[in-house]
């Protein structure tokens, strides 16, 4: 499947399971502690959203502004950034929105928003960046000198990963 398709049925299973069985993944998340990042699956909520809920109850309960939320651009698009090799955010100068189809960070988003509004509290600033082939100098990310000021004044971080994709997880 597309990127765009994916972001499709990860929205649908959303819609599906709904904001009550959403809120029940919330409850049942395990309490993370004290944290300086986290790393959460891009899966099925209905398979690894426990670890997902437990990244953005952590996230809410940290009381931070900003989180730095780092993703995984998928499929149709990797070969524009590779073209590209300038546009890796979003929200930047230069940006084509290569990044629009993206869901890798979509169920964190939405959990993250759910669980503010259930605790009475504003939702912090998700910053995402997809930072796939800055090679072996994260430096060439572009706003790093941004990011990384963001990151020095205590904001979260936050990354997804493909942790089960193949194999035995």
């Amino acid at each position: 499947m597309t990127a765009i398709e994916w972001k499709r049925y990860y929205a649908a299973e959303r819609h599906r399971l709904g904001e009550g069985a959403l809120a029940a993944l919330l409850d049942g998340a395990p309490p993370v502690g004290r944290w300086t990042a986290l790393v959460f699956p891009h899966t099925r909520l209905e398979a690894s959203g426990l670890l997902v809920a437990a990244a953005a109850r952590a996230i809410v309960e940290s009381g931070r502004d900003e989180v730095l939320a780092l993703g995984v651009l998928h499929r149709s698009r990797a070969g524009a950034v590779a073209r590209s090799r300038g546009v890796h955010g979003h929200g930047l100068a230069g940006d084509a929105g290569l990044w629009r189809d993206e869901f890798s960070l979509d169920a964190l988003r939405a959990l993250v928003e759910l669980q503010a509004r259930r605790c009475g509290r504003r939702a912090p600033l998700l910053i995402e960046r997809y930072p796939l082939l800055t090679g072996d100098d994260p430096a060439t990310l572009s706003g790093y000198a941004e990011l990384r000021a963001l990151v020095d004044r205590g904001a979260a971080v936050v990354a997804t990963a493909d942790l089960v994709h193949h194999g035995i997880g």
